[in-house]
This record gives C-alpha cells, structure tokens and sequence, in this order.
C-alpha cells in the first residue's frame, strides 16, 4: 500500500521529502496493474493479513489526508480540537486530532445523517 506519511517513526505522521507526494507531481500518475517506486522503504506500508483490498482501499489517501491535517495543526496533548465535516476524510481528521492528544474534540457537520 502506498502512503504519502511516514511510518518509520512510532507515533508520527509527518511527511517525508521522498514520500508519496512525487506521485502526480513529479512523477506520472500510479494507475496501472505494476508501477515502480522510488524510494519504497519510506512510501510503502505492509498491508496486515486478513484484511481486504476494499478494507485498506482509502488509507493512502483519505485516512492519510485527515491525518496530515490533525498534524498541520500543531495540536498538543490536552487541546480542544473542532473539526468541521465529518465524511470520511473529517472522520479521519477526527481520529488524527485524538491521536496527537486532543483531549475534547468538537466534531461539526450539518448533513443529518452523520449524527
């Protein structure tokens, strides 16, 4: 599974320079059955056994992007965090807030139906 974060580091979530950012930015895009990339050791993450495409199918991108997001915001343990939206990327951010030690986390959406 390709991951634009760095999983080398227990804990964090930052970027690193050679990560999966370079795709569709330095390099053409990835939709193909095989694609070479550089720099596997820091963009590639085992997939655990037992789980299925279609479980880890949104964790390089939208479970990644909602945890860039929480780090960007520099939260520290014991912050308050309102997040607004919570499809899955905001759900994501949500998960990513608690993660960085946000200890009260307002979660804000006006569709009723993700009450």
């Amino acid at each position: 599974m390709l991951t634009p974060v760095d999983n080398s580091i227990p804990g964090c979530h930052g970027y690193k320079a050679t990560a999966g950012w370079r795709f569709g930015n330095m390099i053409d895009g990835t939709q193909a059955e095989y694609v070479l990339v550089p720099d596997a050791q820091a963009n590639l993450a085992p997939i655990p056994d037992g789980l299925t495409d279609e479980q880890v199918l949104m964790c390089p991108d939208i479970m990644s992007t909602g945890f860039k997001g929480a780090e960007n915001a520099n939260i520290r343990i014991g912050d308050t965090v309102a997040v607004f939206a919570q499809g899955p990327i905001g759900l994501c951010a949500t998960a990513g807030a608690r993660l960085c030690g946000a200890t009260t986390i307002i979660a804000i959406d006006g569709n009723d139906h993700r009450a």
